[in-house]
């Protein structure tokens, strides 16, 4: 990857589902996705939809509920901040 190449992250709320594993399933083809996060409190989301990825070190999973935005800009990594960009 040259220098002035961008990676790209993504996080996906309520990824464990049928529409965001899909998108997941795209994102991971892709060589130049960085990271891909799923944040999903696992209601109608499966564990199924997105297992064949567990292995990929791009890939990961935070079982949570959605609260607030803080709280989700928080788990994003993005800081715990209030002010949300």
């Amino acid at each position: 990857m040259g220098i002035n190449e961008v990676r790209e992250r993504y996080f996906i709320v309520g990824g464990a589902g049928f529409i965001g594993s899909h998108f997941t399933d795209k994102l991971l083809e892709d060589p130049s996705t960085a990271k891909v996060t799923l944040y999903d409190n696992f209601v109608s989301g499966r564990e199924w939809h997105y297992q064949h990825h567990q292995k990929d070190a791009r890939f990961s999973v935070i079982r949570a509920q959605f609260a607030s935005a803080v709280s989700l800009h928080s788990a994003s990594g993005r800081g715990s901040s209030s002010k949300l960009p």
